[in-house]
């Protein structure tokens, strides 16, 4: 069944002419065999000389006339009235506290919704001019400050330029696809080129940041923690070197013991105190030396009464019913070549002390049973000696009699005296008193602590170590 096309009233078969209109049925039926041209788009010309112009040509190629008013891509005018009509429409909430202003930029607006609703469902256009206009329009809505964690960028203002970036690589994408072959796709990448290199350097430069903040917070912990180290390292340092000390210190003791010189090695242990750092690493030190000082008086006492049960158990020596003080000849003779007669105060110099004599006391108090002898003997100071033990200075005095037999003297302690305090009785004939204390192995010598000195020249008398161990 046909019908009439310009009438549409139903044709009978056969029929040449439509019995209602009278069109022509023929002619229709010739129409309706030939195909259909449909033209789609604009052809865009030049106004002066009707050269065909491509696309963002600003001069004619043919005349050089140039193109002006051109109108822009209407898609993306539309595009651009529809988002501004949004913004026009929101609300703006009045100031709040720190708080709620937070928990606001946290959430993304409803005007915003709309905003990012109306550029996803944008559809991106197809001509070379469109394109490029989008991607302007694109390229000045990202905010670089997205990309900045240090930024006060809301949740809003991010999601809208993660909106406009997507659509950004939708839009490059689909211009490379469709011309990226063409000298006018170059404009087009360029804007996308100069667009990332923008958010690169929005990234890296919070990257940096970041990265600074850390290695700072790194190098503020190294430095503490090396400071911390430095001051362990020196306070182990101290601890090393204080038991260092106080370990020659009970290797004095032991000598002195094994001296049986008593005194000194009391005097000694009187010096075993730790000193160093305060830190929970001294504190054991100081623990340890206190109880290290303790055991050693406690072998001294023992190792002296050992001795005195050894004296008591000797026989009793004769005592001479001669008077204890005798003034020898050669004394008498040097004191009167001196022209200062000072007989009278040696006799008082020496009263009450054994006058020594040197086979007597050569050997250790454990064999002759003389510790604690108080004994003079007549004699010249050839020269004296500091002795350092640790912070502990004695002075030595080394000292001849009359029959050439050497005696080694304990005279004095350093900073009571100087170390030159002797000097003046180097050389010359002396009167030495004080306490037997032993013998020294070592120098091969009878040891005593002096107690006073008396000068035969002048008569100047010098006080000793054994008037403090006396006080």
């Amino acid at each position: 069944m046909a019908f009439c096309i310009n009438c549409g009233h139903e044709l009978a078969e056969s029929a040449k002419f439509c019995a209602d209109c009278g069109a022509t049925v023929e002619s229709q039926q010739e129409g309706k065999s030939k195909r259909k041209v449909v033209y789609e788009g604009e052809i865009h010309k030049c106004p002066n000389c009707g050269e065909v112009l491509k696309a963002f040509a600003s001069n004619c190629p043919s005349c050089g006339y140039e193109l002006r008013g051109v109108k822009p891509a209407s898609a993306v005018q539309e595009l651009a009235h529809k988002l501004e009509q949004i913004e026009s429409q929101r609300e703006y909430e009045k100031p709040v506290g720190v708080l709620r202003q937070q928990f606001r930029d946290q959430q993304i607006s409803k005007t915003d919704e709309q905003k990012i609703s109306l550029i996803s469902s944008f559809a991106i256009p197809n001509t070379k001019e469109d394109l490029f206009e989008f991607l302007i329009l694109a390229s000045s809505n990202i905010n670089l400050d997205r990309y900045d964690e240090e930024a006060n960028v809301s949740a809003s203002q991010k999601a809208v330029s993660d909106a406009w970036v997507a659509k950004f690589e939708q839009a490059f994408e689909k211009a490379r696809l469709s011309f990226g072959h063409t000298q006018e796709f170059a404009k087009i990448k360029a804007i996308y080129e100069n667009k990332q290199t923008q958010i690169g350097k929005s990234k890296k430069k919070s990257l940096i940041r970041w990265i600074g903040l850390f290695v700072g917070l790194v190098l503020i912990n190294a430095l503490l923690f090396g400071v911390i180290g430095i001051i362990s390292s020196v306070d182990s340092n101290k601890i090393n070197q204080e038991n260092q000390r106080l370990e020659a210190i009970v290797s004095e003791v032991y000598e002195a013991i094994e001296d049986e010189n008593y005194t000194l090695a009391k005097a000694k242990v009187a010096n075993i105190v730790f000193s160093g750092s305060t830190s929970k690493e001294g504190d054991q030190a100081a623990e340890k030396w206190e109880k290290t000082r303790a055991e050693l008086l406690a072998i001294i006492e023992e190792a002296e009464k050992a001795s005195n049960n050894k004296t008591n158990q000797m026989p009793s020596t004769t005592i001479s019913e001669e008077p204890s003080v005798v003034i020898e000849p050669s004394t008498v003779d040097a004191i009167a070549t001196t022209g200062v007669d000072v007989s009278n105060q040696i006799a008082d110099f020496v009263d009450s002390y054994e006058k020594a004599e040197f086979d007597k006391f050569n050997s250790l108090a454990s064999e002759n049973g003389l510790a604690d002898t108080r004994i003079y003997f007549e004699c010249t100071l050839d020269k004296t000696e500091v002795l350092v033990a640790d912070d502990t200075k004695s002075i030595l005095g080394y000292f001849t009699d009359g029959s050439g037999n050497q005696w080694l003297v304990q005279m004095h302690v350093i900073p009571i005296v100087t170390e030159t305090h002797f000097d003046t009785a180097k050389g010359k004939e002396v009167v030495v008193k004080g306490v037997y204390s032993g013998f020294s192995k070592k120098k091969n010598m009878p040891v005593v602590i002096l107690d006073e000195m008396l000068i035969v020249e002048n008569g100047t008398v010098m006080n000793g170590m054994q008037k403090l161990l006396d006080e």
